[in-house]
């Protein structure tokens, strides 16, 4: 049996166990998703600013979190990280949405993470780009021959990731907050193939296209995962104190903003043998065994 770690949106704290993950008196879950300070619902006073906000909606699946002001499905929140639903690019796909000409998080805290994502395409003899800001940050390419099996399975992964074959994978630049998706074939023999199939190429968490099969045709989305920090311009100075002199608590200021460089920004966690939210009044509580 192989085991893999994942990052820490799958050990998110319990708030029926007591753990403070909001502000008083605020909503913290949301069609089963805990909603973690600085991200809250409803009131101005349970999330810092607009780009933390989040809008519960009624959706055909149930209540869904969104992110309001970037229209992104949530999937969890944990320290430093959002797991999102990103939307996938496609060509030559009859009956699919249109994809949105460049998806753009600039002047929010967020931007995907280069450690936990990857860049995808699936596809038959192609070259995929992924640009930003008018540049191509990666590319990719696929091939593949006249084969059924393709022109019918477009769910082909590896268990360590694309090798070429149908479909190829990329690492993302550092600090992507803006990007689109472009496509070109390559010459082959048979060009009604390339120029009839449906393509796909997406940002996507690494380990679930790596270890887990998902079907393509059927969502227009995929789930992602984002990195946040605090923008130091959010803060006032209460709140710049509070985080500074929390009991267990420690925070870093970076000088210029590790995300997107346009801003101080800040990263908070609790200290070693302790759990919880440091973003919150006594989130920092229940003392790890260091046995």
């Amino acid at each position: 049996m192989m085991f893999i770690t994942l990052p820490p949106i799958y050990a998110l704290a319990d708030s029926a166990e007591g753990h403070i993950i909001a502000n008083p008196g605020c909503s913290f879950r949301c069609g089963g998703v805990d909603i973690s300070y600085p991200f809250g619902m409803k009131d101005p006073k349970c999330y810092l600013g607009k780009w933390f906000e989040v809008e519960c909606r009624e959706t055909s699946d149930g209540q869904k979190p969104f992110l309001k002001s970037l229209n992104l499905e949530v999937i969890g929140i944990d320290l430093n990280w959002v797991y999102i639903k990103n939307p996938i690019f496609h060509w030559n796909c009859p009956g699919r949405r249109p994809t949105p000409e460049v998806i753009n998080l600039r002047g929010s805290p967020f931007m995907y993470s280069q450690e936990y994502n990857k860049f995808v395409a699936v596809g038959c003899n192609n070259l995929a780009f992924l640009q930003s800001n008018g540049s191509t940050v990666a590319s990719c390419a696929s091939m593949c021959d006249d084969n059924e099996e393709v022109n019918h399975n477009f769910n082909l992964v590896r268990e360590n990731g694309c090798s070429g074959r149908y479909c190829c994978d990329t690492s993302l630049p550092k600090y992507l907050s803006e990007y689109n998706a472009t496509l070109q074939h390559f010459n082959t023999e048979n060009n009604n193939i390339v120029v009839k199939q449906c393509t796909y190429a997406f940002i996507v968490y690494r380990y679930l296209y790596q270890r887990y099969t998902f079907v393509l045709n059927a969502t227009d989305y995929i789930e992602a995962m984002l990195e946040w920090e605090i923008l130091d311009s959010m803060l006032d100075n209460s709140t710049r104190q509070h985080l500074s002199e929390s009991d267990y608590v420690t925070c870093n200021l970076y000088n210029v903003g590790s995300l997107q460089n346009i801003s101080s920004s800040w990263r908070c966690h609790c200290l070693k043998g302790f759990y919880g939210n440091p973003y919150v009044a006594g989130g920092c509580t229940g003392m790890i065994s260091m046995q």
